[in-house]
């Protein structure tokens, strides 16, 4: 027989239940609270927010087919801490540069590492960076 671990939560905190089962159950719970929090009633603490971001699907349409050349990706590769390189690859040509980061990693720190890389490209193909 085999039972999840969501109808062990659902059976200890169903409110039609709650006199018939011993409140010092929750206790052993990993978050040991008496009465469950869905999660769109929590709070947002304002963190993982990217204030002005703009959506990956707000991007030029010529961005996917890859045959106007300009567009780039970039990702962040790190190492052990505290080392980290930015990666930009070239959507048409898959050319890759790679940025050192040596201040951090947070975005202040990167910011003015990938400007350095990307004004160094010829303007007419520096388009867009995802």
């Amino acid at each position: 027989m085999q039972i999840s671990h969501e109808a062990i939560c659902l059976s200890l905190y169903d409110p039609r239940r709650r006199q018939a089962i011993d409140r010092s159950l929750t206790q052993r719970l990993r978050s040991a609270r008496p009465m469950r929090r869905p999660k769109l009633t929590r709070r947002p603490t304002g963190r993982g927010i990217i204030r002005g971001m703009v959506s990956i699907t707000g991007r030029p349409a010529e961005v996917e087919d890859r045959k106007v050349p300009g567009h780039r990706e970039g990702d962040l590769v790190m190492g052990t801490r505290p080392s980290a390189v930015a990666t930009l690859v070239a959507r048409t040509s898959r050319y890759t540069a790679m940025v050192a980061l040596p201040d951090g990693i947070k975005a202040e720190q990167v910011t003015p590492h990938l400007t350095r890389s990307l004004l160094g490209i010829p303007p007419q193909i520096r388009r867009t960076l995802t």
